[in-house]
């Protein structure tokens, strides 16, 4: 694969491709603050300057990097760029205040010999040399950042369900605009933070429950940076998208250490089983543990399954008071005006989620009238996402999606017990299910276990109940 992946480097990147691709790789290897200087448009070659790209570590020197596509005589090509780089007249730095210097290229052809030599020359300035060769980039691209294939190289290579830590939040934030983003500042979670911290020391695998929009994604996030920070283990945030999981571990765990995996909404991933066991494997040479979340209606499941492999330990998440709701909508809302405030916790009733979504209005609209009740609220939230999709204009579906908020959850395998309301609807068992799978396939209805349906957003199950019962009769 990592050939595959080579081969996709040097055949499709065009017009400063390659170096897109090298930042995004430095960024996710924990480079951040990148200033880029461009490449020549239409071909593989940068601009001239000196370096290519640089930025600040965090001791405030300055890491160069210098990109290059030469496939031919690539030591002497690296040795004129790293003495660029090494030159004040070109860059304008004293070479005391310069860290490091790293040099990505596309050959496989650097020698050892060379290799060395070029870290000499650096270390005779007191300056560190990182070489990025396309084989390098290719495994680093496979082992761990398989989401960067697809994005940049339109390459999938597994499931696209792991991630590091930022790309998981950059991720979530990007594709749940309905919902409040896990960069808000993180509040009156501290104990909770803090209990949870001494159990993953004990226990190999904790679980959080609570409802939906209670922040159990926000806490779990929060609790992996700070583990991490003190631990230094290696971080894997899941997003489960309904496909098994084993071989995207495969290739993120294949050295001994130490591992924390985060997994959001467990009972959505598909061989929870096997992720159990793979934390149970060997603990000479792994020490992984696991911290997932669950929402609670779906937790039974869950516990049962990772209980019978490994001892595990439960935290429920409480809703926030009303104080503590009206300080989250200071603090990542801006909001001061206490009528605004009032109504806004009126209507959240403890779910910070709710609460976002109310102030994020309120604030377009500028209306108090905005969030005057629930169905208002949801409303105006939900209408243009719902306008997107053919549920409002589709009878059959409607129905369905209200006899599925009606029940909460509906086993498909069981329609027996809502015979009567399908009857009442004259809609068959067979047409229910295959609309179940339509609104699967829009995302409005998940599926556990091939079986089981409920909609996955609480808030907009409450306004598909209000719409097609109330407003729709």
């Amino acid at each position: 694969m990592t050939s595959t992946i080579k081969s996709h480097i040097l055949s499709t990147l065009e017009g400063g491709g390659f170096q897109d691709l090298c930042d995004t790789l430095l960024c996710a290897e924990g480079y951040e603050g990148i200033f880029s200087l461009g490449m020549k448009a239409g071909s593989l070659k940068t601009t001239i300057g000196n370096p290519d790209t640089y930025f600040r570590s965090k001791s405030g020197k300055y890491i160069f990097v210098a990109y290059t596509t030469e496939q031919t005589n690539i030591n002497k090509k690296i040795k004129e760029d790293v003495e660029k780089c090494l030159d004040q007249e070109k860059t304008g730095v004293d070479v005391k205040d310069i860290e490091k210097i790293i040099c990505c290229h596309t050959s496989s052809t650097l020698k050892a010999g060379d290799d060395q030599a070029l870290r000499e020359l650096c270390g005779s300035y007191g300056v560190e040399l990182e070489l990025y060769g396309i084989d390098r980039i290719a495994d680093k691209i496979y082992r761990n950042y398989q989401y960067i294939a697809k994005d940049k190289l339109n390459l999938s290579i597994d499931s696209n369900q792991i991630f590091p830590r930022e790309e998981f939040i950059k991720r979530y934030d990007s594709s749940n605009g309905r919902t409040a983003p896990l960069t808000t500042t993180f509040l009156y979670r501290e104990k909770e933070k803090k209990e949870i911290l001494e159990a993953l020391e004990e226990k190999k695998i904790i679980v959080i429950l609570g409802k939906a929009g209670v922040g159990k994604t926000r806490l779990a996030l929060e609790i992996v940076k700070e583990y991490q920070e003190k631990n230094k283990c290696k971080i894997l945030c899941i997003k489960c998208n309904a496909q098994p999981i084993m071989d995207d571990l495969s290739r993120h765990i294949y050295t001994a250490g130490k591992y924390l995996i985060f997994v959001d909404d467990a009972n959505e991933l598909v061989g929870l089983s096997h992720l159990v066991e793979y934390v149970i494997r060997d603990d000479k040479r792994y020490d992984i543990r696991i911290i997932a979340t669950v929402r609670d209606y779906a937790s039974k499941s869950v516990i049962n399954e990772t209980e019978k492999l490994a001892d595990i330990k439960c935290f429920a998440v409480s809703k926030f008071t009303d104080q503590e709701i009206r300080d989250f909508v200071k603090t990542n809302l801006r909001i001061e005006n206490s009528d605004y405030i009032e109504q806004i916790v009126r209507i959240a009733s403890g779910n910070p989620r709710i609460a976002h979504m109310a102030g994020k209005l309120a604030k377009e609209k500028n209306d108090l009238r905005s969030i005057a009740n629930m169905e208002e609220l949801y409303k105006s939230y939900y209408s243009s996402f719902l306008e997107t999709t053919t549920i409002l204009t589709n009878i059959r579906l409607c129905l369905t999606v209200g006899v599925t908020t009606i029940f909460n959850t509906i086993d498909l395998e069981n329609l027996d017990r809502i015979q009567d309301i399908l009857d009442m609807i004259g809609m068959t068992k067979e047409e229910f299910t295959t609309n179940i799978h339509s609104l699967h396939s829009m995302e409005y209805v998940e599926i556990k276990s091939e079986r089981v349906a409920r909609i996955s957003d609480q808030c907009l199950s409450n306004y598909m109940l209000y719409y097609v019962f109330l407003k729709k009769g």
